[in-house]
């Protein structure tokens, strides 16, 4: 169920709960960008763990938006009755940061267990307002079945990390 109480609640560095802080705090934190600007935003928000610096702007404010519709949508079919949907979909534009380098197709694997083997982790992103940089490559399949299976001496999880730089696209 969507709870917008829950949204842009976590650090995107660190995942630690965020705080609400004053503007007087924030002028002393060293994210503060605003000294120039003449309209401040009305509330912001800090990460302790990291210290980082958030606030609700424009893009947040449609990104939570789109989050919204998409859940609400997927929630009002699961509750016709039998019409639990397999596949979901969406009116929001994603693409694959990984099916983009890797001529159109994802991992064969981003989990990889001796009991399973298979892309379960993804990095979607808005083609309309981001373009991918590129990616980072994932652990050689030597280095996986190394140790029979992860997690590994080598890899503490079971699962690959995934990781892209993405910009914004410099067409909007």
């Amino acid at each position: 169920m969507y709870n917008e109480d829950l949204v842009f609640t976590r650090c995107v560095v660190c995942n630690a709960l965020i705080e609400d802080i004053s503007l007087e705090e924030a002028q002393t934190m060293p994210d503060f960008v605003f000294k120039s600007q003449q309209a401040l935003p009305e509330k912001f928000t800090c990460c302790r763990a990291c210290p980082k610096l958030y606030w609700v702007g424009n893009r947040a404010t449609l990104a939570s938006k789109d989050v919204e519709d998409m859940i609400k949508s997927i929630e009002h079919e699961a509750l016709i009755p039998g019409r639990v949907p397999h596949e979901f979909s969406h009116r929001l534009s994603l693409d694959s940061a990984y099916s983009n380098y890797q001529h159109g197709t994802e991992p064969s694997y981003t989990n990889f267990t001796s009991s399973f083997q298979g892309c379960l982790d993804y990095i979607f992103f808005s083609r309309n307002k981001l373009e991918c940089v590129s990616v980072e490559p994932l652990l050689a399949d030597e280095q996986v079945v190394q140790h029979t299976a992860l997690p590994s001496p080598l890899w503490p999880s079971d699962h690959l990390l995934l990781q892209a730089t993405l910009a914004l696209n410099p067409r909007i």
